[in-house]
């Protein structure tokens, strides 16, 4: 699908972030089961941000997408907004 290469990288993150093992984490598993908190997910957003500013990852990108490939998703629709916009 188009958000491939974005869920892969969002999934790199992921992996570094927590030191997760490569294939831990799984495209429709909630973030809150790798043991994210409102540190490592602030974090999580910051890195989004710096890779991909299209993103604009804030606090309800998480809240309302509760998954890795729900994020992805989301930062996906962002960014064809802006193209539209």
């Amino acid at each position: 699908a188009e958000s491939a290469p974005l869920y892969a990288a969002l999934e790199d993150i992921v992996v570094g972030l927590l030191k997760l093992d490569r294939g831990d984490a799984r495209p429709d598993e909630p973030l809150s089961r790798y043991g994210f908190d409102s540190i490592t997910l602030a974090e999580f957003g910051r890195r989004i941000a710096e890779r991909f500013p299209f993103a604009q990852p804030d606090p309800t990108l998480f809240l309302t997408n509760p998954t890795l490939a729900a994020v992805a998703a989301a930062a996906r629709a962002r960014a064809d907004e802006l193209l539209v916009s």
